[in-house]
């Protein structure tokens, strides 16, 4: 009796190829804005200075991200001074515990201006509500507030807030909303270097497989 045994070699190609090819085509992370509202029209501005804060709310889908940077308009009142930006969880329709800062990525312009926060990644919950807390840790500064509730992004929220005890409570609004950009990033998805190795290692066991499947067939012609 006479017994075959399939080499598996065409698996090694199929497998690799496949691999590869994903790895060739897998994005790399894509930006996404979460809630953005800059190209409204402005009516006005709200203050943070000393323990005035100010808050503006945003979300996000089903899905999780990182964020990555906000953007504000904003002005700088005073002839100098320095700003804060940090990201709360939501405590229900105003900001509870704390969840990570940013930084100000230049300077904030005498005049309003587009200014951006960034950070190196902080992670934000599916299906969950944030607020931006603006604080000015001297000086005064002005957040632009747009004259409607129009704006973009699966979390665009238009609420806001202001705080004249350092965030110990909080009046929230839902109109004439503070104006802002937060964009970040989706889930991350194997970069095609780190999917490689994973092909070639896949290769060199399968072809170690096959060879010892070769030689079992040799050895088992009855």
């Amino acid at each position: 009796m006479t017994r075959f045994f399939r080499r598996p070699t065409c698996w090694v190609v199929t497998i690799s190829a496949f691999v590869l090819s994903f790895a060739a085509s897998s994005p790399a992370r894509a930006g996404t804005i979460l809630s953005d509202n800059l190209t409204a029209t402005t009516g006005g501005t709200e203050t943070a200075v000393a323990d005035s804060w100010l808050t503006a709310g945003f979300g996000t889908d089903g899905a999780s991200y990182t964020l990555t940077s906000i953007t504000l308009l904003l002005q700088r009142d005073s002839i100098s001074g320095q700003v804060e930006l940090d990201v709360y969880n939501d405590g229900g329709l105003q900001p509870d515990a704390f969840a990570g800062a940013l930084s100000l990525a230049g300077a904030v312009s005498t005049t309003l201006s587009e200014t951006t926060f960034t950070t190196a990644g902080l992670a934000l919950a599916a299906d969950s509500n944030y607020w931006v807390v603006l604080k000015a840790v001297t000086g005064q500064f002005a957040w632009a507030w747009a004259n409607d509730a129009s704006g973009v992004g699966v979390g665009f929220q238009h609420t806001w807030g202001s705080s004249d005890d350092a965030g110990s409570s909080w009046f929230t609004f839902d109109s004439y909303p503070l104006q802002m950009s937060v964009t970040a990033a989706t889930a991350a998805v194997p970069e095609p270097s780190s999917l490689i190795p994973f092909a070639l290692g896949s290769g060199v066991v399968l072809i170690h497989y096959a060879r010892r499947s070769s030689a079992s067939t040799s050895s088992r012609i009855v």
